[in-house]
């Protein structure tokens, strides 16, 4: 029988008789989120300390020219490991909150697809752990499908994080990059695109308001069109409910800075909490909420080499729509109120 959690001032500890279950999962959400927001710093600190202070710097000579030689890899399909995405880790990972994958249709690999996610969340987990792994069962439940998530160009410039990142089967977002994967004449490609992006992210809140940047995002449709590839749209139920965002309301100081940093850098600052490894309080692991992936139905697409304006506007329509039918026939079931709606912005 679990202990009570143990409350000291505002700091909620969490049990000392947690079962090892629980542990291992605790385990794999300190491991992604170590990978996530320290690894890349410390792969920075490790070249730096090589080049000036240890005479292995031809260690780090030797990675340049394979980094180089293999500069463009992320836009040309990347390099996933079937090793790394089937480690157990992963597996602790999904349970810890736990996340599951719901099919409504048959994806088959006869065909290329993209796959629109929502909503974006603050890192996009579920996207992430449920495509980029094999811990909730993708590949069998999809089978014959080579599934590569897309993420910014930005998170392939640090080395070594890089080739983590490739191993999951992350590539590029760029059009060139999703072009590349989705024209392919052989079939069965798959890619998993998080469209409302950093500026979906900062209105990633708890609480059920599901805001998806969607309305003015069209690129994703004339990459449909230009590729003929079937467009999917998935609805990650939970995904806004895994962190505690610092309020940003649109006038804000917050909001004004994460905005002028966009502008500047590309890159949105994110402001947010979870809880720690040893509390339930405060800290960077996401919460132990619930994450139910519901993958909708494909909507067919014709290949159009220099689609118009008004076949774009039609296909993004009929993805908004099956989008917002997804959603409502699915929000009752994975924890939304039944008056709660999909605001699309």
């Amino acid at each position: 029988m679990l202990e009570d959690p143990i409350k000291i001032g505002p700091i909620v500890l969490a049990p000392f008789n947690l079962p090892l279950k629980r542990r291992l999962q605790t385990l794999g959400a300190l491991y992604y989120s170590f990978m996530t927001f320290f690894f890349p710093f410390i792969n920075m600190f490790l070249c730096f300390y090589l080049l000036f202070f240890k005479s292995y710097w031809w260690v780090l000579g030797l990675y340049s020219i394979f980094y180089i030689y293999d500069f463009k890899t992320p836009r040309n399909g990347g390099r996933p490991s079937h090793f790394v995405q089937r480690s157990i880790i992963h597996k602790w990972f999904a349970d810890y909150f736990p996340i599951k994958l719901i099919k409504t249709a048959d994806l088959p690999p006869d065909q290329n697809y993209l796959l629109g996610y929502h909503p974006h969340g603050v890192i996009s987990i579920g996207a992430i752990s449920t495509f980029g792994t094999a811990a909730v069962g993708v590949f069998e439940k999809f089978a014959g499908l080579k599934i590569r998530v897309a993420t910014l160009w930005g998170n392939f410039i640090v080395p070594l994080r890089r080739e983590f990142l490739l191993a999951y089967g992350l590539i590029d977002c760029s059009r060139e990059s999703l072009e590349h994967v989705l024209s392919s004449e052989e079939k069965g490609n798959a890619v998993v695109l998080a469209i409302g992006g950093a500026e979906e992210a900062i209105e990633a809140h708890p609480g059920g308001l599901e805001v998806l940047t969607l309305q003015r995002r069209k690129g994703f449709i004339k990459v449909a069109l230009r590729s003929g590839a079937h467009l999917v749209p998935v609805f990650g139920f939970g995904e806004n409910e895994l962190f505690t965002q610092l309020e940003n309301p649109e006038g804000s100081r917050i909001r004004s800075v994460q905005k002028f940093v966009k502008k500047l850098t590309g890159v949105t600052p994110m402001l947010f909490y979870g809880r720690g490894v040893f509390n339930y309080s405060f800290g960077y692991l996401p919460y132990r909420v619930p994450l139910n992936i519901v993958v909708g139905r494909p909507i067919p697409v014709e290949k159009v080499e220099e689609p118009t304006d008004e076949q774009i506007d039609e296909l993004h329509a009929r993805y908004v729509e099956a989008l917002t039918e997804l959603f409502e026939s699915n929000k009752e079931k994975y924890g939304v109120i039944k008056d709660a709606e999909l605001i699309v912005s």
